[in-house]
């Protein structure tokens, strides 16, 4: 089945992703892997052109969580938390 495209006021989720994997400094292809979602998927998601489904939103959400804590961990400055996805 194939996915619907979304309107303008439902792409902002995948804005936040974007902007905030830019800001940890992670390629799509390494949160692609984390999340257990394909990069062209994710992709679509970051771009606005895909709506994620509620495990691809937990997942791709709790990765970028997992990358913040690790790296906090690591004692590396976290950047700043990107506006909530909700």
């Amino acid at each position: 089945m194939a996915r619907r495209k979304t309107p303008q006021q439902l792409r902002t989720g995948g804005f936040a992703w974007g902007n905030r994997r830019v800001e940890l400094g992670v390629s799509m292809g390494e949160l692609a892997k984390r999340a257990g979602v394909s990069k062209p998927v994710l992709s679509q998601i970051e771009r606005g052109r895909m709506v994620p489904t509620g495990a691809e939103f937990r997942a791709v959400t709790e990765a970028l969580d997992a990358i913040a804590s690790d790296r906090a961990a690591a004692g590396e400055s976290p950047a700043p938390t990107a506006a909530p996805f909700c």
